[in-house]
């Protein structure tokens, strides 16, 4: 059902009946579906020491998504880095930051490029 307004046409139905522009961009997709499904749980994360740790729902996940995208928009600003066509290497652990970076990114024009934390520092010398 996450997907079904993706399959058949340029709208589809969010809380309230109000309808809103199906995403065509990855990075439209965070808006798109905390205005679909709101406070519903999106992502938990977990830790094998605590156990769950945290849940993120569609809207908390935007809004997030949202402030790594103005805050990356800054630091490339005061780097002198044009976004359009730029490059980030990522290197973290998988997690909830990580994924509103990854779709953050390309709303501004940057590739994100992930590189594995496992990987020996030999390997990921640049």
């Amino acid at each position: 059902e996450a997907l079904a307004g993706f399959a058949g046409g340029d709208a589809a139905v969010g809380r309230g009946g109000l309808k809103m522009a199906t995403p065509t961009t990855l990075a439209d997709l965070a808006g798109w579906a905390a205005s679909r499904y709101g406070d519903a749980p999106f992502l938990q994360t977990w830790s094998a020491h605590r156990g769950l740790d945290a849940t993120l729902s569609f809207h908390a996940f935007n809004e997030l998504e949202c402030r790594f995208r103005a805050a990356l928009a800054a630091l490339l600003a005061s780097h002198g880095v044009r976004p359009k066509g730029a490059r980030l290497a990522l290197l973290c652990h998988a997690c909830a930051d990580s994924l509103a970076l990854t779709l953050s990114a390309p709303a501004l024009g940057v590739t994100v490029v992930s590189l594995n934390w496992k990987q020996p520092a030999a390997t990921l010398a640049v």
